[in-house]
């Protein structure tokens, strides 16, 4: 009898001592490494799981409907499918950036591609910028350090907007920067300052296109000063100045100069641009640029909209146009619709 008592207990404490363990294993589980919220970067961005690393997702969704004076033909040039004064565009753009701390600043990337949706446009994405930089260091598909971007129209009217890759080194402190930078002058072509590039192509040069900028920002205001000399087409140069201005409270006036000399043909080009809140989420803005160009001519265009957020990062707004250069005008507005989304 005794021997029985003694098996039977032992087989409780064994059953008992298992059951514990299972227990035991079962409450050491690997913990949830739920996204964080990272502030270190200012707003939108997370930590992405398991790392230092912080990411932010933003973009757009457009529609608009274009109207032009002269009919756009779409298809074969000498058998078009339309024949049309009006047409329908969308555009989804992602951006996704990245950002963390190292012993050598800040490193950071960032990715746009956007895709388009027209009779001639298939929906392809493309990307538009991309490139990373670490402290003073920026290399990659981005912005020129050249342009001063444009008005307050939808188009822009930059004087200069060219995304081109590059080498950048640029510096800041007190409110005043300087960048350098060697860019590739292939990015460079089309419309440039009023001329009408072609293709670099074998005219490229020998060297990259160089850069050097100085920028500066106050409480109400800031502006750039920017040098450009390329090789391209026997070598040419340009100087550029922007400026923007906080007016009457929340209004903006913006205004641009650029000076273009190529080959012993220069021209220049002016950009003023203003913009008024008739309240928070209404405005209205007027810009105009003018060109005076050797051996092509000189013209301005005009611009005005108004735009309508009736809730946070969605507006509704239209725009007119009016092109006049060397005799030739033409009418054209817009219509947009659009929703921007992580800010």
């Amino acid at each position: 009898m005794r021997i029985k008592t003694l098996l039977l207990g032992s087989a409780a404490a064994m059953a008992f001592a298992g059951a514990q363990a299972q227990a035991a294993d079962l409450s050491v589980a690997e913990p949830v490494d739920y996204v964080r919220v990272c502030d270190a970067f200012g707003t939108g961005y997370y930590y992405i799981p398991g790392t230092d690393t912080c990411l932010k997702i933003s973009g757009l969704v457009r529609f608009e409907t274009i109207f032009e004076e002269d009919d756009v033909a779409y298809g074969d040039a000498d058998d078009p499918e339309h024949l049309d004064d009006w047409r329908f565009h969308t555009r989804g753009t992602i951006i996704v950036e990245s950002k963390s701390m190292t012993d050598w600043g800040p490193l950071y990337t960032y990715i746009e591609a956007e895709s388009n949706w027209e009779r001639d446009f298939d929906g392809a994405f493309e990307v538009q910028e991309a490139y990373v930089s670490l402290g003073p260091i920026l290399a990659g598909l981005a912005q020129s350090a050249f342009d001063n971007g444009g008005g307050y129209t939808y188009e822009g009217y930059d004087l200069s907007d060219n995304k081109v890759n590059q080498f950048q080194l640029s510096w800041a402190l007190n409110g005043f920067g300087i960048i350098l930078a060697a860019e590739d002058p292939y990015g460079r072509s089309g419309d440039f300052g009023g001329y009408d590039f072609p293709d670099y192509g074998s005219e490229a040069g020998d060297i990259p296109d160089l850069v050097a900028a100085i920028t500066a920002e106050g409480n109400n205001w800031s502006g750039k000063l920017s040098f450009l000399y390329s090789d391209a087409f026997d070598g040419f140069w340009g100087v550029q100045l922007g400026t923007e201005f906080k007016v009457f409270g929340n209004d903006g006036f913006r205004f641009h100069a650029l000076y273009v000399d190529e080959d012993g043909a220069d021209g220049y080009g002016l950009l003023a641009s203003y913009k008024h809140f008739w309240q928070s989420n209404l405005y209205s803005a007027l810009t105009v640029r003018y060109d005076d160009i050797d051996f092509v001519g000189d013209g301005f265009k005009f611009a005005f909209n108004t735009v309508y957020s009736p809730v946070e990062d969605f507006a509704v707004g239209a725009e007119v146009r009016y092109d006049d250069f060397d005799s030739a005008d033409t009418w054209s507005g817009i219509i947009r619709i659009q929703r921007d989304f992580g800010g």
